[in-house]
């Protein structure tokens, strides 16, 4: 018991790191930290019959000080103790789940334990895995800079490895910019073209109300993909839901779930097969130790007038929009300003509604060559002119009339882009930093 509590006094050493020694200065205290944990693991074992509650109590309070400790230490770490961190940050988390299975499940029998642990780790990443929805670059208008840096960054070095002798490579990849951009539907393009297991979580499938879990989620996830020779694209959406910067109010569990992604996302820089891509929308809340852990961080910005032309073409391409000249696009082109990817989809589709919506006022008719009822119009013949309404003609024998450019031009006047000019100075300012 002397030899625990003395062990124990070298916790509250580690809470002063940060405010009156260097990263360098504290390597010493670093590795005595090490030996203090693996000493504590040795005694743990000992303490089968540790439960009283007052002793838990003395003990939980003491990890939790340590562990902001060691946040505070990712913050100033320069890459030089990565591994010190590394290990640190995963013995202090083990001796962390130590105790809580001690305190809340006494001696319940290890082989169970271990079971559900295993049941529950293998659900947790089969419901990761998803299928892209796209098959690669080719269904994806625009974004041209943005897949130019990804082919370079992540296609490139499997299909050329002989490239990257002695280098790294940038497999921690941030993608930031407005909403509707196009920065998920690009990451599934990836996926596709670089045939890897596609893992996917975001704030929604990551969050839980049970301590742990949510840390125990993403570990799970980067064992499995480090123990798979295959290659593995971990894409991580909504990052700014729980890895926002630091503040007073910020609950234990959010500040152990950061924890976790930073250790995570290190302790894969020379796995060449994982690559891990997160998009956010507010790059600005993300905590600066988080944006640190990314090699490289990509823009993906509203479309250009060319990329614009790109996004109309891509989307009319089954109309008989498809006989237009470039020229002809210059209308809706310069209508569309400030369009973002989504907007410009959400055009086209608004656009062809309007032939549909044309039918249920329509009551003079033509027959077609495939004997279905299309709205007439002046040129027609009357000899092949009915008058019915909408309702009373039979399923499955009317034909809208084809979409038009002037469809295109109603709807662009009528719609407001969701990205307003002071979000894009905003984006703009933070990719200059």
């Amino acid at each position: 018991m002397i030899q625990w509590i003395s062990e124990m006094k070298m916790f509250n050493a580690i809470n002063n790191i940060g405010e009156t020694h260097s990263v360098s200065q504290s390597q010493n205290i670093f590795s005595r930290c090490i030996s203090a944990l693996e000493s504590y693991e040795s005694l743990l074992a000992e303490f089968v019959d540790l439960n009283n509650s007052m002793d838990y109590e003395i003990i939980i309070p003491k990890i939790n000080e340590c562990s902001r400790s060691i946040e505070h230490l990712f913050e100033l770490d320069d890459g030089s103790f990565l591994i010190t961190f590394v290990r640190l940050h995963n013995q202090l988390r083990d001796f962390f789940d130590n105790i809580h299975q001690r305190k809340n499940h006494g001696d319940h029998s290890m082989n169970n334990r271990a079971d559900l642990k295993n049941s529950e780790a293998s659900t947790s990443i089969e419901n990761s895995i998803e299928q892209p929805r796209v098959k690669g670059f080719c269904d994806i208008a625009g974004l041209l800079e943005a897949k130019k840096n990804l082919r370079m960054m992540i296609l490139l070095p499997k299909d050329q490895p002989q490239l990257f002798v002695n280098r790294r490579y940038s497999n921690r990849i941030l993608l930031f910019g407005p909403p509707g951009t196009g920065k998920t539907l690009l990451v599934h393009a990836i996926a596709a073209e670089m045939k890897a297991v596609f893992h996917s979580i975001s704030a929604s499938n990551i969050l839980s109300p049970l301590v742990g879990q949510s840390e125990k989620i993403i570990r799970n996830l980067f064992q499995y993909a480090k123990g798979t020779h295959e290659y593995s694209l971990i894409f991580i959406d909504e990052l700014d839901g729980f890895c926002r910067k630091r503040n007073d109010s910020e609950q234990d569990h959010s500040r152990r779930l950061k924890t976790e992604i930073m250790c995570q996302l290190s302790s894969i820089e020379d796995c060449n097969n994982i690559f891990v891509i997160c998009a956010t929308n507010c790059p600005w809340d993300l905590d600066t130790a988080i944006l640190r852990r990314f090699q490289k961080h990509i823009f993906i910005t509203l479309p250009d007038r060319n990329e614009r032309l790109h996004h109309l073409i891509f989307h009319t391409n089954s109309t008989s929009l498809k006989q237009l000249q470039i020229s002809e696009w210059d209308e809706v082109l310069n209508l569309t300003e400030g369009f973002s990817s989504s907007d410009l989809s959400v055009l086209v589709q608004n656009a062809m509604d309007r032939p549909l919506l044309e039918l249920q006022e329509t009551i003079v008719w033509k027959k077609t060559n495939d004997n279905l009822y299309q709205p007439a119009d002046e040129q027609d013949d009357p000899l092949n002119i009915f008058c019915k309404y909408f309702h009373e003609l039979p399923p499955n024998s009317v034909q809208a009339r084809p979409i038009k450019l002037d469809d295109l031009i109603i709807e662009a006047k009528k719609y407001k882009p969701t990205v307003s000019d002071a979000e894009m100075e905003r984006y703009s300012n933070f990719n200059k930093k």
